[in-house]
Protein backbone atom coordinates (compact mmCIF):
# COMPACT_ATOMS: atom_id res chain seq x y z
CA UNK A 1 0.00 0.00 0.00
CA UNK A 2 2.77 2.51 0.75
CA UNK A 3 3.97 2.25 -3.01
CA UNK A 4 0.35 2.95 -4.15
CA UNK A 5 -0.16 5.37 -2.17
CA UNK A 6 3.27 7.26 -2.84
CA UNK A 7 2.62 6.82 -7.17
CA UNK A 8 -0.81 6.30 -7.42
CA UNK A 9 -2.74 5.73 -9.94
CA UNK A 10 0.39 2.51 -10.83
CA UNK A 11 0.47 -0.39 -12.35
CA UNK A 12 1.40 -3.77 -11.04
CA UNK A 13 5.36 -2.96 -12.81
CA UNK A 14 5.47 0.35 -11.14
CA UNK A 15 4.67 -1.36 -7.70
CA UNK A 16 7.59 -4.56 -8.37
CA UNK A 17 9.98 -1.69 -9.16
CA UNK A 18 9.52 -0.02 -6.04
CA UNK A 19 9.52 -2.48 -3.51
CA UNK A 20 12.41 -2.96 -1.42
CA UNK A 21 12.34 -6.71 -2.00
CA UNK A 22 12.26 -8.87 -5.02
CA UNK A 23 8.73 -10.57 -5.68
CA UNK A 24 7.44 -12.22 -8.65
CA UNK A 25 5.19 -9.75 -11.25
CA UNK A 26 2.44 -12.64 -10.43
CA UNK A 27 2.51 -12.45 -6.77
CA UNK A 28 2.27 -8.02 -7.07
CA UNK A 29 -0.62 -8.48 -9.44
CA UNK A 30 -2.32 -11.04 -7.55
CA UNK A 31 -1.59 -8.83 -4.22
CA UNK A 32 -3.46 -5.46 -5.92
CA UNK A 33 -6.22 -7.48 -7.31
CA UNK A 34 -7.09 -9.21 -4.04
CA UNK A 35 -6.76 -5.50 -2.49
CA UNK A 36 -9.04 -4.46 -5.69
CA UNK A 37 -11.29 -6.99 -4.94
CA UNK A 38 -11.60 -5.91 -1.10
CA UNK A 39 -12.20 -2.31 -1.75
CA UNK A 40 -8.96 -1.21 -1.05
CA UNK A 41 -7.85 -0.22 -4.31
CA UNK A 42 -9.63 0.82 -7.42
CA UNK A 43 -8.38 0.23 -10.80
CA UNK A 44 -8.71 1.76 -14.03
CA UNK A 45 -7.36 0.08 -17.70
CA UNK A 46 -5.09 1.85 -19.28
CA UNK A 47 -3.78 0.25 -22.99
CA UNK A 48 -3.00 -3.15 -21.78
CA UNK A 49 -2.62 -2.65 -17.60
CA UNK A 50 -4.83 -1.67 -14.97
CA UNK A 51 -3.85 1.45 -13.15
CA UNK A 52 -4.09 1.22 -9.38
CA UNK A 53 -4.88 3.83 -6.84
CA UNK A 54 -6.18 3.81 -2.92
CA UNK A 55 -9.47 4.41 -2.15
CA UNK A 56 -8.53 5.02 1.64
CA UNK A 57 -5.90 7.42 2.88
CA UNK A 58 -2.96 5.87 4.89
CA UNK A 59 -4.30 7.93 7.66
CA UNK A 60 -7.63 6.02 7.59
CA UNK A 61 -6.40 2.71 6.45
CA UNK A 62 -4.38 2.54 9.99
CA UNK A 63 -7.91 3.75 11.56
CA UNK A 64 -9.41 0.52 10.02
CA UNK A 65 -6.68 -1.93 10.95
CA UNK A 66 -6.68 -0.74 14.56
CA UNK A 67 -10.67 -1.10 14.95
CA UNK A 68 -10.24 -4.52 13.34
CA UNK A 69 -7.37 -5.01 16.20
CA UNK A 70 -9.54 -3.85 18.97
CA UNK A 71 -12.64 -5.46 18.04
CA UNK A 72 -10.65 -8.29 17.73
CA UNK A 73 -8.97 -8.31 20.82
CA UNK A 74 -12.62 -7.39 22.56
CA UNK A 75 -14.29 -10.53 20.55
CA UNK A 76 -11.71 -13.40 21.62
CA UNK A 77 -10.73 -13.62 18.51
CA UNK A 78 -7.11 -12.33 19.23
CA UNK A 79 -5.30 -14.55 20.84
CA UNK A 80 -1.75 -13.16 20.38
CA UNK A 81 -0.31 -9.35 19.04
CA UNK A 82 2.76 -8.18 17.15
CA UNK A 83 5.18 -6.22 19.87
CA UNK A 84 7.72 -5.27 16.80
CA UNK A 85 7.19 -6.49 13.26
CA UNK A 86 9.28 -9.27 13.87
CA UNK A 87 8.15 -11.18 16.75
CA UNK A 88 4.59 -11.36 18.55
CA UNK A 89 3.50 -13.31 22.02
CA UNK A 90 0.40 -14.70 23.65
CA UNK A 91 -1.07 -12.08 25.55
CA UNK A 92 -0.55 -13.99 28.91
CA UNK A 93 3.02 -13.66 28.69
CA UNK A 94 3.70 -10.22 27.46
CA UNK A 95 6.29 -8.16 29.45
CA UNK A 96 5.15 -5.00 31.34
CA UNK A 97 6.74 -2.83 29.06
CA UNK A 98 5.65 -4.39 26.16
CA UNK A 99 1.87 -4.35 27.93
CA UNK A 100 1.95 -0.91 28.14
CA UNK A 101 3.43 0.29 25.16
CA UNK A 102 0.33 -1.93 23.60
CA UNK A 103 -2.58 -0.56 25.35
CA UNK A 104 -1.11 3.05 24.82
CA UNK A 105 -1.21 2.37 20.99
CA UNK A 106 -4.52 0.65 21.05
CA UNK A 107 -6.05 3.18 23.19
CA UNK A 108 -5.09 5.46 20.59
CA UNK A 109 -6.78 3.92 17.51
CA UNK A 110 -9.35 2.99 19.61
CA UNK A 111 -10.02 7.09 19.65
CA UNK A 112 -8.86 7.64 16.48
CA UNK A 113 -11.75 5.21 15.20
CA UNK A 114 -14.52 6.47 17.47
CA UNK A 115 -13.16 10.50 15.87
CA UNK A 116 -13.54 9.23 12.21
CA UNK A 117 -17.00 7.78 12.64
CA UNK A 118 -19.54 9.64 10.88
Amino acid sequence: MNVVWSVAPCSVRDVVERLNCKLAYTTVMTTLDRLFKKGLLEREKSERAFLYSPLLSSQDWERRRAGDLVAGFLSGRIRAISCSPHWSMPLASMTPCCWTNWKRRSQEAARAFQDAKP
